[in-house]
Order: C-alpha cells, then sequence, then structure tokens
C-alpha cells in the first residue's frame, strides 16, 4: 500500500483481480473484512516499544519538530482523541500573566532603524539611499526631543545610526578588513530591530556572557566562543573589532548593555523559581485510540493558563508583530488538523499525535512539556520564532536553556523574522549543531505522504492504526540501517 499510494479498497480490488487471473475456487476476501483483519492483528503487535532512538534515550537534546496534513474527514472523528493539547479536569488551573512587548525596542523606534537599515547597502559599505536614511535619523530625534517615554531607546539607536554612516572611525581600514567590522553590525543591528522577543537574540543560556560583553569582560577568543553559541550578532562584532584592533565604540557596549538589561528583566518577570509540578500518572491508554504515542507516558498534564490560552482560530489576521508564514495548509475544509511528529538527529521518531483541527504551537509545546522529563537543548520547527514566546510565556522555567530554531529548509518563507531565529546562525558557531540533520523531519514527511490517500478515506480507528504502524516499522527499519523502497521519498 505504501508503495502504489493508493486506499485499501482499490489495493484489495488489484489483488482481487490477480486472484480472479489464476484459477482459484476461493476469491479474496472483500475490502471491509480485510481491512478489519489488517487492523486486529495490527492491534496484537507490540508496537509502542519501537518509538524513540536507543543513542538520545528518553531525553534527546536536539529535537526537530514538523506536522503533516495527514488526515481524515471531521465527521470520522471520535470524542476518545487524547493529543497532549488537551486539558482535563485534573489540569491544573495557572492565572498566569504574559509579558507584553517583549521586543528589544519599541515600535515606532524598530521602524525608524529598519528603514534605515534597509538604506544601507553591504555591497558599496555606504549609505544608498541617503534619503531614506536622513528621514530615519531625523525620526529619531524628533522622538528624543519629545523627552518621551521612548526617548533612552531612540537615542540609542540614534547613535548606533550616526555610528554605522561615519564607519566607526574605521574608515582607513582595507577594504576587506571594513567589511568584516561593518557586517556584523548590521547583522546586530537588525536583530535588535526585529519583531520577536529580546530573549530570541538574548536566549537565557547566554546571559552570563552577553553580560561580560556588555561590561567589556570579553578578552579571549574562548570567551568569545562561548558567547557565540547563543549570540552570534555580538560574538561575531567583537571578534571584527578585535581583528581590526580597533576599540569597540560605547554605543555597541551600550547596545550590549541595553539587550542584556531587557532580556534579564523579561525572564525575571516570566520565571516562576523552582515550582513543582501536580504529580500525574497517566493510565495504561491504547495509542489506537487516544491518537497519541510517545515512546514513554505522560509525567505532566497541560495546565490551563487562564489569562493566555485563547480558543483556536483557523487563521489569524497578521500584524506588525507576528511572522507572516502562517499553517496555510492545515485543518483546512472538512478534514482533520493532520498529524504531528517529532524526531531525532538519527532519524528516529520520537512521538506522534493527531492534531483534532489545525496545526499549531501548542501542539510541540504540549508534547514535550507532557512526556519528557527535561526540556531539549535545541528545537527546530518550521514555526519556531512563534514557538519560542509561546512556550517561555507559559512554562519559562523548563524551556529556559532551550534554543528554538527554524531548520534551512524553512528560513527563507520568513520574510519578516531576522536571522536570531534561524538554525544556520547558530550553525555557523556551534559544531555540535553541525552534526544536527534538520531535514530530517522533511523525510519522514515525505515518507508519510505515501499513506496521505489511504488516511484520507479511512475512519479514525482505522486512519490511527495506518500511521502509528507506519511510524513504528518506519523505526524498525531505521534501527537495522535500512530502509525499503517502499518507504522511501
Amino acid at each position: 500500500m505504501a508503495r502504489t499510494v493508493v486506499p485499501f479498497s482499490a489495493w484489495v480490488k488489484s489483488v482481487h483481480s490477480k486472484y480472479a487471473d489464476v484459477t482459484t475456487s476461493r476469491p479474496f476476501v472483500v475490502a471491509k473484512t480485510f481491512v478489519k483483519l489488517w487492523v486486529e492483528f495490527v492491534r496484537l503487535q507490540d508496537l509502542k516499544a519501537d518509538l524513540g532512538c536507543p543513542t538520545c534515550g528518553p531525553n534527546p537534546r536536539h529535537v526537530i519538530a514538523d506536522g503533516l496534513t495527514l488526515a481524515y474527514l471531521r465527521r470520522h472523528m471520535l470524542p476518545t482523541l487524547h493529543p497532549p493539547t488537551r486539558t482535563t479536569e485534573e489540569s491544573e488551573v495557572r492565572l498566569h500573566h504574559a509579558v507584553q512587548e517583549q521586543q528589544v525596542f519599541q515600535p515606532k523606534v524598530r521602524k525608524a532603524l529598519r528603514r534605515a537599515l534597509e538604506a544601507y547597502s553591504l555591497e558599496t559599505l555606504a549609505v544608498s539611499d541617503r534619503e531614506d536614511f536622513d528621514i530615519s535619523t531625523q525620526a529619531l530625534q524628533i522622538m528624543v526631543d519629545m523627552h518621551g517615554d521612548d526617548e533612552v531607546e531612540a537615542q540609542l539607536a540614534l547613535d548606533l545610526l550616526n555610528s554605522v554612516d561615519t564607519g566607526f572611525t574605521a574608515a582607513n581600514l582595507p577594504r576587506r578588513q571594513f567589511r568584516s567590522v561593518m557586517a556584523p553590525i548590521i547583522l546586530l543591528l537588525k536583530h535588535a530591530s526585529a519583531v520577536e522577543s529580546c530573549l530570541q537574540m538574548a536566549p537565557p543560556p547566554g546571559h552570563r556572557y552577553l553580560r561580560q560583553f556588555a561590561t567589556r569582560n570579553i578578552n579571549t577568543h574562548v570567551q568569545a566562543d562561548a558567547l557565540a553559541r547563543r549570540n552570534p550578532a555580538f560574538a561575531q562584532t567583537w571578534r571584527g573589532f578585535t581583528e581590526a584592533d580597533i576599540v569597540i565604540p560605547n554605543s555597541i557596549v551600550s547596545l550590549g548593555a541595553f539587550v542584556y538589561n531587557r532580556a534579564f528583566a523579561t525572564a525575571a518577570q516570566l520565571s516562576d523559581g523552582n515550582r513543582a509540578y501536580p504529580a500525574f500518572a497517566e493510565a495504561e491508554s491504547d495509542w489506537r485510540i487516544t491518537g497519541s504515542s510517545y515512546g514513554q507516558p505522560k509525567i505532566r498534564l497541560r495546565p490551563k493558563y487562564r489569562n493566555i490560552d485563547k480558543a483556536p482560530r483557523e487563521k489569524a489576521a497578521p500584524d506588525e508583530r507576528s511572522c507572516q508564514k502562517h499553517y496555510d495548509a492545515f485543518g483546512k475544509g472538512r478534514l482533520t488538523g493532520g498529524v504531528l511528529a517529532l524526531w531525532c538527529t538519527h532519524g528516529y521518531c520520537l512521538g506522534w499525535h493527531a492534531i483534532p483541527f489545525g496545526e499549531g504551537r501548542n501542539d510541540v509545546f504540549a508534547a514535550i512539556f507532557s512526556h519528557w522529563e527535561t526540556a531539549p537543548l535545541v528545537i527546530v520547527y518550521d514555526f519556531a520564532c512563534s514557538l519560542a514566546p509561546y512556550s517561555l510565556n507559559r512554562e519559562y522555567d523548563f524551556y529556559r536553556n532551550t534554543l528554538f530554531a527554524i531548520d534551512e529548509l524553512h528560513q527563507h518563507d520568513h520574510s519578516r523574522c531576522s536571522s536570531a531565529c534561524f538554525l544556520d546562525t547558530y550553525m555557523s558557531e556551534d559544531p555540535d549543531l553541525l552534526r544536527l540533520k534538520s531535514s530530517i523531519a522533511e523525510c519522514g514527511n515525505a515518507g508519510l505522504k505515501r499513506i496521505r490517500k489511504s488516511v484520507s478515506y479511512c475512519g479514525q480507528r482505522n486512519a490511527l492504526a495506518v500511521i502509528g504502524t507506519y511510524l513504528f516499522v518506519w523505526n524498525r527499519f531505521t534501527a537495522r540501517g535500512e530502509r525499503p523502497k517502499a518507504m522511501q521519498a
């Protein structure tokens, strides 16, 4: 069935024709009977033990998440479907308040800074559109003169742009050295003017090293390498000035201090300290009924976050603060939301669950939070730009050491997101990430597409049996170091 990409009925019909070609007194069974027999045969197999990676263990360091429109008709959906996103009467109720406006700069300052950066050309290493650049600096100067709430931010942005315009006293450098100084600075300013949270530009694990940068205590390349693993733009800026033998300007150091203070204050507001999670022991459940299997029982229930959880929407209107890439293909029409699968870098499926209505950040957040003792160090996801603030706003202490990154294949679709969200930004600085196969989820999805047609004609019970069996068999062949042609993309 995976080889021919046809539903059960068509496959049975083709076999029935082969039986008719030979003179046999017993024809092949009808499709309805065959499906019942196949599902019952699958029920007898001990497949759940095949989920997980023998190398990564129960708490993988690197996880690649991705969803797929592997869906069946919504009218076949049963109330027994129980994904990790579902809350119950046992779920803890938390009166949680999200920290608003987590960006580095306020909206008006960000807009002026972005417009000025668009007027600067890295090809000529100079301002290419003087009119736009001057309009932006004038707008910042007006904010400073008005002495409003954004006066300090506007003054800092203005100082940075004036330094960029004059070349930071590096005008006498050879062109190659001048580029090594200016390129990281432009990258740094683009990160600072982005719409993402300041915790994306300055993740909590890197706060210690960012503080050293802000106090001019980065003196060795070893310290710079540690800074680069979580704050690559600041580290590259330090290297550029150090190699050119130029003192880092006060405006750049002030930006480091401003970002550090902003990120540290945001983290302090989000943290709950050493809050203990309510004990929970999951009763034995059948993945063919619940539509969820992660190779290990739940150890937590997803809490209800009263003040920040909203009813799911199929499509949200974009605004200045949101990424322009949406979940376009999920949950459309009369179908369910598809399937979310988690993968490790070795090619194993770590777990999966059926999505009732539409893929969202909650699926990845709840799946990891509910089943794993500790969060991964890296989560690669198509919508990591949205997953990071979603997760940190709800369970900061659980996800505080996690780097959320968009894989190389999908990062080009995120036109409004800065490169602080992109995996390749960190791969160039962290050797461990070079071995992270971020495309493994796409390989798995390409294989799963072979059963999409079959699943679309199934009811819930049969659809879950087909999806689960395929992924369990996938892991068995991965463990053997082989994969049959029928399962290859």
